[in-house]
């Protein structure tokens, strides 16, 4: 299966996420789920939680809430983003994921190094 080509998208909209995810469990049905944030962050502030800059959008944690109920449950999720380790973003997934992993401090560039 090759990959969709979606164009432009609005990555700072939920909109956007909510369509990943169902468009990933229809074409590539899995016993378990990772969903990995990668971009700026900086925990709870709105306007800074992975940002799309091409749109000049965030996608903060009350839209990510409001997602929550149509993403259902995922098995691992993971940031790779400055400071989202904090305990607001880590509640926010309370119930819905079995796992987590995001960085308490700065980031670098590079990202994550599994």
């Amino acid at each position: 299966m090759g990959l969709a080509d979606w164009g432009e998208r609005n990555l700072g909209d939920a909109q956007t996420l909510i369509d990943f995810v169902a468009w990933g469990r229809e074409h590539c049905p899995a016993e378990r789920y990772a969903l990995y944030f990668w971009g700026h962050g900086w925990n709870w502030h709105p306007g800074y939680v992975m940002s799309d800059d091409t749109d000049r959008d965030a996608l903060d944690l009350d839209e990510l809430e409001g997602a929550l109920p149509e993403i259902g449950f995922i098995d691992f999720v993971g940031y790779d983003g400055c400071n989202m380790a904090a305990i607001e973003v880590q509640t926010l997934w309370h119930g819905t994921r079995d796992g987590a992993g995001a960085f308490a401090g700065v980031g670098g560039v590079a990202g994550c190094r599994v």
